[in-house]
């Protein structure tokens, strides 16, 4: 989203306010606070890595 018209289609479209409620009824704190809250899902990652004992303890002991 390139521009102001885009952030507030999907703010329009994600918690389904008018334009008017937008601009005029709600504060722009409490909506970002709305989006920023919002339940998502995450896809988990379909790559797995095959590691050794000693790779394992390597990247454990690096952190």
């Amino acid at each position: 989203m390139n521009s102001l018209f885009g952030v507030l289609y999907h703010i329009m479209e994600k918690t389904g306010m008018s334009w008017n409620e937008i601009f005029y009824k709600r504060s722009w704190v409490a909506i970002t606070m709305l989006l920023a809250d919002s339940p998502r899902t995450v896809k988990k990652s379909s790559v797995k890595v095959n590691v050794s004992g000693k790779q394992l303890f390597e990247r454990l002991k690096n952190r």
